[in-house]
C-alpha cells in the first residue's frame, strides 16, 4: 500500500506489522478506502468499499478505474480531469462529489477525498481515495432546495461592519422590487414596513444579537405599489470570536397566499359540508367502483335506508336492473375522461322494494395528479314528476284545442334548429299562408315583413337566441299589397344550464289599433301646432291692446273718474295676465317641437342657475333653498332648467304668510333612474286636488290668491315624461308639499 521506508532486514518485521495495522485501520474505517497505483489501477479495496459499491476486492483487483464502469456518464469527464491532475502532480489532493453506480446498478452520490502518495524522491507511488456515501444528504439538500423554491423563501445578509446588504432574487419578488435593479439603500429599508412593524424587526434583531438565538416573527410589508402582504421573518446574528455581532442574516417568506388559501379552503370545506348536509336533494360521494363514501340525510330519506346501511352498499345494489347498463356506460365515460359530468334519469329500488325515479347529476372529483379519484352524485327526486307527465300530456291536448280557436298566431319554436314544435291556425288568418309552408321553411314568414321593419325583426331574433324575451311591433305586407300591423311577444324558455331551449310566442293583428294611434298622434300634432300658431299670432294684437291700455292709464289717470281708473287698471292687469298665459302656452307647445337631443346635464349647476334666475323672487320672500350632491343625467338642459325653476317658484309663491319659505331639494339613486324630491313648507294641497294640478289650465284657489297661468305644472309633467320619468305630489294642507319626479 506504500513504499517500505525501512532499508534493513531488522526492520522488515516492524514494517510488516505497520502494514498490517494500516490495512486493519482502512478496513474498519467508516469511509470506504481505495488505493490506486500510479496508473489508477485498484491496489486495495476495503471492506467498506465492498459494502458501499457492492464489488468484492477480488472482483476489482488490478482493474483500471474506467474499466470498472461505475462512474455516472455525465460525471466521467470531471473524474477524468481529476485523475489526470493527480497523476501529473498538478494537485496533491482533491475533494469532489460525483455519482457512482453500485454493482446492482443503483446510483449513489459519493464524496471522494483523494490524496497523492509520493516517495522520498517525490515520485507518485499511489493514490488513496476515501469515499463516503452522501446520497441521503444530497437528497435532503435537493428537497430543501425544492422546498425553498416552492415556498418562495427569500433571504438577506447584512454586513454590520461595511453596512452593506445582499438580497436573494426571491426577496426582490416578495418585496415587489425588480431583481435587475440595485438593492435600495439600507437606510430606506424601513419604507417596506409601517412604523410599528419596523420597530418589531429592530427589536428582534437586537434580541438575536443579545441572545445569539434565532428570532421569528410575522410582519406586514408594504410594497412600492402600496399593496400589503404578510410575511414570516427569521433573524439570526453572526458573532466573531469576541462575541461581537458582525453580520445579521434573515429569511422572509410571503405567507399571504397561504393564509388566503387556507381561509378559502376552510370556507370551501365548510360550505361544501353545509351544502352536502342541508341541500334539498340527495347527495353522495362514491369511489370509482360505485361504493358509497359518504351520503347525506336527504338521500337516506329518498331511498329508505339509514346512513350505515347505504355505506355498506354500492350504487349498483340500489339501481333498477334495467338501468344498470346505463350506469355502467356513464361510469366508463367518466373514468376515460370523456366528460367531467353527466345528467341523466334512472330508477332506484327503495328499501320497501318500490321503484323511484330520479334525475342524477354525476361529476368526477380529481386528485392532485389530475387523476379520477371519486364521483360526486346529486340525486333529485322526480318520481312525482314522472307521475304527472301523463296529466301533462292531457293538459297539452286541451291547450292545443284552445289555441286552435284563437285569432292570434301562437307558436312554439326550437332555439337550436329554428323548427316549430307547434303552429296555431292563427298563422293562416294573419299571414294568409298555410301552416305547412311555415313548417317546411321556418323563415318564410320573414318574406312578408315590411322592408323598413326587417332590421328591427332580425334584431329581436338575435336577442331571442341570446335568451332574451322580446315584445315588438312591426308591419307585414300581404300578398295583395295591404299592410298589416303585428305585435309579437316572445318568451324564451331556458334549459337547466341557462341556455335558450325554445321560444313561446304569440303574434296578433293590431292594424286597427295602430291606425287609431297614428290618427291620434296626427290629431295631437295638429292640435299642438294650432296652439303654437294661435299663441304666437295672439301676441301682436295683445301687445297693441296692452300698449294702448298703458298709454291711457299714464295720460288719463285720475282724470276720468274713479270708475274709469278701475277699468283701466283691470285692462292692464288682464293684458299682463294674458301675456303670461300666452308665453306659457308657447313654452308648452314648443316642448314637443324640440328635437330629442339629450346630453350629460349637471343638475347641481342647473339648480344654481334656476336660483340665480329667481333671485328677485327669492330675496323678496326671504326664501331658503338647500340642495347638495345632485347627480349628472342625460337630458335637455333648457327643459330641466325650466322644470326646477317652475317647482322652486311655485314653492315660494304658495307659501304661508306666517313663515318664510324653506325649500329642500334631494335625490335618491334607484338603480336605473334617480328620484328627485322638492320639499317645501307651504300651504299644502288637498288630496282631491293632487292629480288635477298637473292638468293644463288647471289653477286652484289658494290661500294667498297668487296669480298663475295654470300651465306651469303641466309643463313640468310634460318635461319629466319626455325624459322617461313621472311626477307626483305628496301633501297635507298647511303642512307643505313634496313634489317627486324620476329621471333616467
Amino acid at each position: 500500500m506504500s513504499v517500505n521506508p525501512f532499508n534493513t532486514s531488522e526492520s522488515q518485521s516492524a514494517w510488516e506489522n505497520y502494514n498490517q495495522k494500516l490495512a486493519l485501520y482502512l478496513d474498519n474505517s467508516p469511509l470506504a478506502c481505495i488505493e490506486w497505483d500510479a496508473d489508477f489501477r485498484v491496489r486495495h479495496w476495503s471492506k467498506r468499499a465492498e459494502e458501499i459499491l457492492g464489488w468484492s476486492a477480488s472482483e476489482v483487483e488490478n482493474k483500471y478505474w474506467l474499466d470498472l464502469d461505475f462512474i455516472y456518464p455525465e460525471d466521467v469527464e470531471k473524474v477524468t480531469t481529476i485523475t489526470q491532475e493527480l497523476q501529473s502532480g498538478c494537485i496533491a489532493r482533491n475533494v469532489c462529489c460525483n455519482r457512482n453506480y453500485t454493482k446492482a446498478g443503483v446510483i449513489l452520490h459519493c464524496e471522494w477525498y483523494n490524496s497523492a502518495l509520493l516517495d522520498e524522491q517525490g515520485r507518485l507511488v499511489s493514490i488513496l481515495s476515501l469515499v463516503q456515501d452522501v446520497s441521503d444528504r444530497e437528497q435532503a439538500v435537493a428537497q430543501l432546495t425544492k422546498a425553498q423554491r416552492l415556498a418562495h423563501l427569500g433571504s438577506w445578509e447584512y454586513d454590520m461592519i461595511h453596512r452593506t446588504c445582499t438580497w436573494s432574487e426571491e426577496l426582490f419578488r416578495i418585496l415587489g422590487c425588480d431583481p435587475t435593479q440595485p438593492i435600495p439603500p439600507v437606510d430606506s429599508h424601513h419604507h417596506f414596513f409601517d412604523e410599528n412593524d419596523w420597530e418589531k424587526l429592530k427589536k428582534a434583531s437586537a434580541e438575536a444579537i443579545a441572545t445569539g438565538q434565532i428570532q421569528a416573527l410575522e410582519l406586514r410589508i408594504i410594497r412600492p405599489d402600496r399593496t400589503l402582504r404578510y410575511v414570516d421573518i427569521t433573524v439570526e446574528a453572526i458573532l466573531n470570536s469576541q462575541g461581537e455581532a458582525i453580520q445579521i442574516n434573515g429569511t422572509m417568506q410571503d405567507v399571504s397566499d397561504r393564509a388566503i388559501a387556507q381561509k378559502s379552503l376552510k370556507t370551501s370545506e365548510r360550505r361544501f359540508r353545509t351544502i352536502f348536509e342541508q341541500v334539498g336533494v340527495g347527495m353522495a360521494e362514491f369511489n370509482l367502483s360505485g361504493q358509497f363514501i359518504r351520503v347525506n340525510q336527504r338521500l337516506c330519506d329518498f331511498l329508505g335506508y339509514s346512513e350505515t346501511e347505504l355505506l355498506n352498499r354500492s350504487f349498483q345494489d340500489i339501481t333498477h336492473p334495467n338501468d344498470l347498463r346505463l350506469d355502467a356506460d356513464c361510469s366508463q365515460r367518466l373514468r376515460r375522461g370523456e366528460l367531467n359530468n353527466l345528467i341523466y334519469e334512472k330508477r332506484y329500488i327503495h328499501k320497501n322494494h318500490q321503484v323511484r325515479w330520479a334525475k342524477v347529476t354525476v361529476s368526477t372529483i380529481y386528485d392532485e395528479a389530475n387523476q379520477p379519484q371519486s364521483v360526486l352524485g346529486v340525486v333529485e327526486d322526480i318520481h312525482d314528476h314522472k307521475l304527472a307527465q301523463e296529466a301533462l300530456r292531457l293538459s297539452e291536448e286541451r291547450f292545443q284545442e284552445i289555441a286552435a280557436t284563437l285569432d292570434q298566431f301562437f307558436f312554439v319554436r326550437c332555439c337550436q334548429t329554428g323548427q316549430y314544435f307547434y303552429i296555431s291556425p292563427g298563422y293562416e288568418k294573419i299571414w294568409q299562408r298555410s301552416r305547412e309552408s311555415l313548417d317546411a321553411d321556418p323563415t318564410s314568414w320573414l318574406e312578408l315583413v315590411h322592408p323598413e321593419d326587417r332590421d328591427l325583426v332580425l334584431s329581436s331574433l338575435k336577442k331571442q337566441k341570446k335568451g332574451q324575451s322580446t315584445d315588438r311591433e312591426y308591419r307585414i305586407i300581404g300578398d295583395g299589397g295591404e299592410i298589416r300591423f303585428i305585435r309579437a311577444r316572445v318568451q324564451v324558455i331556458l334549459d337547466e344550464n341557462g341556455q335558450p331551449l325554445r321560444t313561446v310566442g304569440i303574434a296578433e293583428d293590431i292594424t286597427a289599433e295602430a291606425l287609431q294611434r297614428q290618427e291620434l298622434a296626427r290629431s295631437n300634432a295638429e292640435l299642438e301646432q294650432f296652439a303654437y300658431v294661435a299663441s304666437h299670432d295672439l301676441q301682436s294684437p295683445l301687445t297693441v291692446i296692452s300698449g294702448y291700455a298703458k298709454l291711457l292709464q299714464s295720460q288719463y289717470q285720475n282724470q276720468l273718474g274713479d270708475r274709469a281708473d278701475t277699468m283701466l287698471n283691470g285692462i292692464v292687469r288682464s293684458t299682463q295676465r294674458m301675456q303670461r298665459l300666452i308665453e306659457d302656452l308657447l313654452k308648452y307647445a314648443r316642448l314637443d317641437q324640440e328635437t330629442r337631443s339629450f346630453q350629460p346635464c349637471d343638475c347641481q349647476q342647473i339648480v344654481e342657475d334656476a336660483i340665480a334666475n329667481l333671485e328677485v323672487l327669492i330675496s323678496t320672500h326671504n326664501a331658503t333653498i338647500t340642495y347638495h350632491n345632485l347627480p349628472t343625467i342625460h337630458g335637455s338642459r333648457s327643459q330641466l332648467l325650466q322644470l326646477f325653476q317652475n317647482l322652486i317658484a311655485n314653492a315660494i309663491k304658495y307659501c304661508s304668510r306666517d313663515r318664510d319659505p324653506i325649500i329642500t331639494i334631494t335625490t335618491e339613486n334607484q338603480g336605473q333612474l334617480y328620484r328627485f324630491a322638492v320639499q317645501d313648507n307651504g300651504i299644502g294641497i288637498a288630496p282631491q286636488n293632487q292629480d288635477r294640478i298637473f292638468q293644463i289650465f288647471e289653477r286652484l284657489q289658494t290661500f294667498n290668491k297668487s296669480l298663475g297661468s295654470g300651465i306651469g305644472l303641466a309643463l313640468c309633467k310634460k318635461i319629466v315624461e319626455r325624459h322617461g320619468g313621472r311626477i307626483w305630489v305628496e301633501s297635507q294642507l298647511n303642512q307643505g308639499s313634496t313634489f317627486y319626479f324620476t329621471l333616467c
